[in-house]
C-alpha cells in the first residue's frame, strides 16, 4: 500500500517506514504485513532464505495471530460476535469453555453471547437460553435457575 493508505489505516507501519526510526527494525528479518492483525511483523529471518533473495508472502499471518487460530481450532474455543466499541469492529477474542452456563461474557468488549448461537443478545442473554435452549446450559442439576 502506498504511505496515504498506510496513514489512514495503519500508522504503526508508517512509523517503520520513517527513516529517523531506522533502530526500530532488525535488519536480520524480513517483515510483512499480517492479515489477522493488520501490523507489520517480523516475518522471516534472512538468513534463511538462502541465496537472498526475498521471500513472496502470501496470506501471511504472524505467530500471535497463529497461536490464536490454532486455539480457535478446538472444538472448545470460539470467536467473539461483540462490538469492540472502540474500532466498531466485531471483537473476535477467541474465547475458551469448558463446561457451565452457555451465557458467555467476553472481557474484552464486555458483550452477553450465546456460546451456542455465538450471536449477542445483551441484556435478553437468558430469555434467549431459556426460549431456544430449554436451558442455561448447565451441567447436570445446575439447570435449576
Amino acid at each position: 500500500p502506498n504511505g496515504k493508505i498506510l496513514k489512514k489505516y495503519n500508522k504503526q507501519a508508517c512509523t517503520i517506514l520513517r527513516p529517523d526510526k531506522k533502530n526500530d527494525i532488525d535488519e536480520h528479518w524480513y517483515y510483512g504485513w499480517c492479515l489477522d492483525c493488520y501490523k507489520v511483523q517480523k516475518a522471516q529471518e534472512k538468513i534463511c532464505s538462502g541465496n537472498g533473495d526475498i521471500p513472496e508472502l502470501t496470506n501471511f499471518v504472524c505467530d500471535d495471530c497463529a497461536e490464536v487460530r490454532k486455539i480457535s481450532k478446538n472444538a472448545n474455543s470460539k470467536f467473539c460476535p461483540g462490538i469492540n466499541e472502540n474500532t466498531k469492529e466485531i471483537c473476535g477474542i477467541a474465547i475458551s469453555k469448558n463446561g457451565g452456563c452457555n451465557h458467555i461474557t467476553c472481557t474484552a468488549c464486555h458483550s452477553h453471547w450465546c456460546w451456542l448461537c455465538v450471536k449477542t443478545y445483551g441484556d435478553s442473554i437468558y430469555e434467549h437460553l431459556t426460549e431456544v435452549h430449554g436451558n442455561y446450559g448447565l451441567d447436570d442439576n445446575e439447570n435449576e435457575y
